[in-house]
């Protein structure tokens, strides 16, 4: 029986190509927590990108930059005009509105980190998940596979002593020294996939051996509109809204101007200071053409997406959810089928010693009876993969 089927295998393959690129050396092997584990695995997701250096500041108070400008008049008749200097200092305050956009801004990123960083924990939690309950699997594998190898060196002897005392010719002891050879072989590929998923797991999560086992949460099932990939684009969509909030709300800022005056006559000469305010007369949200059809392409784009990640989503849940009732109800059967078939083993033993089937139909329906003992258990690991990955489909993390 075959525990591996097509979709095991290319998790196997996607999760190796994963491994290739955590090549930093391992931790000590030690008992740590899953949530260790877990955080292990999620910084070594990371990657150093692309990050706003510290050349720029968010603006607190003012909206644009000060400018200061300078002006002056020259006459052209001294007699009757006057030469003029004037000095200005223009600031353009944020409104109470721009403010409250700007926090809101920030809130909205925070919250978008938080959600970035729960995505990167839910991709985690999926490597961990499908590597641990793989090497559950391969274990399994390999067990059932040193079983077959025992039987069949056991089997050898038994048959050696038969052909000795004439009761069995010796091309039976040839084909069972052969089936000997094919199982020893298969232990030995087993063996080579359990270490080369041991040295994947060292690689993604930085430890050398495998836990005792891995809990899943036993938290109710959540709505899937709270899904973070869900809840990503909405947060996409609410920060774009809030930056053409800002940019509508560019126009309004509360300008303050300072200015001094220097008046040089024939007669005399004089200063003057002044002081002048500007508020805005409109207070519509207002975009140009361009602007507003950025906006309205990016709101299509993100419904878009949004459609198809909502589908994907429900998709994946109801496979999963598919595949769980389907293995459990296969592990009711494959249990019935594990108690038949140890009185099945003792009829066959007894059916070769004397000689009414030969050796060759004997080690094959040995060996089928022996993947019916191991068949619940192969099952009821699946079975516990299925339903991690009905908790990765609806955006549960470990």
């Amino acid at each position: 029986m075959s525990l591996f089927r097509l979709t095991s295998c290319r998790i196997f393959f996607n999760l190796w190509v994963y491994g290739l690129f955590f090549l930093a050396p391992s931790a000590v092997a030690d008992a740590v927590s899953q949530q260790t584990v877990l955080a292990a695995t999620v910084e070594r997701l990371k990657t150093n990108g692309f990050s706003v250096t510290d050349e720029f500041r968010q603006r607190q108070w003012l909206a644009d930059t000060p400018r200061l400008s300078i002006m002056h008049w020259q006459t052209r008749n001294r007699d009757i005009g006057s030469d003029e200097t004037e000095l200005l200092l223009e600031l353009e305050f944020l409104t109470p509105a721009q403010q409250q956009l700007m926090t809101r801004s920030g809130e909205l990123f925070a919250h978008y980190q938080l959600i970035q960083q729960q995505q990167l924990e839910l991709t985690a939690s999926q490597m961990l998940r499908q590597l641990f309950w793989h090497s559950r699997q391969l274990s399994k594998e390999l067990d059932y596979a040193e079983q077959n190898a025992n039987q069949l060196q056991h089997l050898l002897k038994q048959t050696r002593d038969l052909v000795d005392k004439g009761e069995q010719p010796v091309y039976a002891g040839i084909v069972v020294q052969q089936q000997l050879q094919n199982a020893r072989s298969r232990v030995a590929k087993k063996q080579i996939a359990l270490q080369q998923l041991t040295r994947l797991w060292q690689h993604v999560t930085g430890r050398e051996i495998f836990p005792e086992t891995l809990k899943e949460p036993t938290t109710v099932a959540t709505e899937l509109t709270q899904h973070p990939r869900l809840q990503s684009l909405q947060l996409q969509w609410q920060i774009a809204l809030n930056a053409s909030q800002q940019t509508a709300a560019e126009q309004k800022s509360w300008g303050l101007t300072g200015g001094y005056k220097y008046i040089d006559m024939v007669s005399q000469s004089e200063s003057q200071w002044g002081l002048g305010l500007s508020i805005p007369l409109t207070f519509s949200r207002s975009l140009n053409a361009n602007e507003m059809i950025a906006l309205q392409q990016q709101q299509s784009e993100l419904n878009s997406v949004l459609r198809q990640t909502q589908l994907s989503i429900e998709l994946d849940v109801a496979e999963s959810q598919s595949r769980v009732a389907q293995l459990q109800q296969q592990l009711e059967t494959d249990r019935i089928n594990a108690d038949l078939s140890a009185a099945a083993m003792e009829q066959l033993k007894t059916l070769y010693q004397q000689g009414q089937i030969d050796t060759r139909l004997y080690i094959e329906r040995l060996l089928e009876q022996m993947a019916f003992q191991q068949a619940a258990q192969v099952t009821e690991i699946e079975l516990q993969l299925a339903k991690a990955l009905l908790n990765q489909a609806r955006g549960i993390t470990l």
